[in-house]
């Protein structure tokens, strides 16, 4: 596979990736308008609410994992260089390595 045929693949896995959530999003948004503005079903408040709180609950993931890469570059969490406890460990060995491999 040559490398524009890579990217192409990329780039359209990527398109849908976003055309997913954008859908995924819209058939939430679709459900609440239909919930809410159907005028001959009597609407409990407690059911309106419970599924526009799920909704929301719903939007959440699917908004944080669209915007997930976008932004400011990952930042990673404070931790000692690497090699830091293989270095030490490294030093302090007593092992010697054989002469010949068998």
């Amino acid at each position: 596979m040559t490398a524009s045929l890579r990217a192409l693949r990329a780039l359209a896995l990527l398109a849908g990736f976003c055309l997913m959530g954008v859908a995924l999003l819209a058939v939430l948004i679709a459900a609440d308008w239909v919930l809410l503005t159907r005028p001959f079903v009597t609407q409990s408040v407690h059911l309106v609410l419970s599924v526009v709180v799920a909704t929301g609950a719903l939007a959440v993931p699917i908004l944080r994992g669209m915007f997930a890469f976008r932004g400011s570059p990952t930042r990673w969490p404070s931790s000692p260089p690497p090699g830091g406890l293989h270095g030490r460990l490294r030093t302090t060995r007593t092992r010697r390595r054989p002469n010949e491999w068998r």
